[in-house]
């Protein structure tokens, strides 16, 4: 069986390229996403144990990230209700990411050979960043919301984030290393 009479001979590198950059980009999304939602169930948490002292908060920041975004969302609906349309739209987001990671290259391994398979590749990644884009931004809106009702300053906050990517920028430039954490 001839398989190169299955490969589109005009398909440039470039062309190529643009699916990796836009896998990439999606990738970027859904990890926004994942973060977001993080950061929203720690403040779920800490405004329904406003006791807590900060040790046991930093203690939960540094353990969120090694929970798989599946976790985070089960764990959120633990903790609150969530409006149905909302909680579809972060389950759809869950699986989406899960087969952005696991499955979306193999799956779509006989589109990547041609450029009416690629463009397919590129719309479909297109999709999955406006679903992670909505899911990050309702966890993003939902996170600050909490926050002030736990009585957060967000001016503080933005200073506070603003020094810390500063530092972390200076310390890559200067050591080639980023601290690890939330």
């Amino acid at each position: 069986m001839d398989t190169d009479k299955h490969i589109d001979d005009e398909l440039t590198e470039d062309e190529t390229k643009e699916v990796y950059a836009k896998y990439g980009l999606t990738a970027y999304m859904s990890q926004l996403f994942e973060r977001e939602l993080g950061t929203f169930l720690v403040h779920i948490i800490q405004s329904q144990n406003l006791s807590w002292p900060l040790e046991k908060l930093t203690a939960l920041f540094e353990h969120i990230p090694q929970k798989t975004l599946g976790h985070l969302l089960n764990e959120l609906k633990k903790k609150i209700q969530l409006d149905p349309e909302i909680e579809q739209t972060l389950i759809d987001a869950v699986s989406k990411r899960n087969y952005l990671v696991h499955r979306f290259y193999y799956d779509n391994a006989y589109k990547f050979v041609s450029k009416k398979g690629q463009k397919e590749m590129i719309s479909e990644l297109d999709t999955m960043i406006e679903l992670f884009n909505k899911a990050a931004e309702f966890s993003f809106n939902s996170a600050k919301e909490t926050r002030k009702l736990i009585g957060y300053n967000e001016n503080e906050i933005d200073s506070l984030t603003d020094q810390i990517m500063k530092r972390e920028i200076k310390n890559f430039s200067e050591t080639g290393n980023v601290s690890p954490g939330f």
